[in-house]
């Protein structure tokens, strides 16, 4: 249930609740590799999605993403304890992405 509301609030862009649903995730013993890659990648993924589809645009990639990293900032000491470090963390979140050169854009 956890995740659902991490994704939820990550495609809203609302930081405050990101954070402190990442906190009671881990709290609740949620291991930090599945807050990762099931609720920030994953409402990523789909903001993506809604880029693409035109339902999204620059201004609300640019505040979910605030509320990924504001997420990602809690968690990143949990995944160093687990072993996960930087360079792995950028993988992981490239290779769970759907990236497509078509949506890159430079600012």
């Amino acid at each position: 249930m956890k995740h659902e509301i991490i994704f939820q609030k990550v495609t809203e862009g609302n930081t405050a609740d990101v954070e402190v649903g990442v906190q009671a995730a881990l709290y609740s013993g949620v291991p930090p590799e599945e807050i990762l890659n099931r609720a920030l990648i994953a409402a990523m993924d789909e903001v993506g999605q809604r880029f693409e589809a035109g339902d999204f645009f620059v201004p609300e990639m640019l505040i979910a993403a605030r509320a990924m990293q504001a997420g990602l900032s809690l968690l990143k000491p949990h995944l160093a304890d687990s072993g996960v470090g930087n360079e792995d963390l950028f993988l992981e979140t490239f290779r769970n992405c759907r990236w497509q050169p078509s949506t890159a854009f430079v600012v």
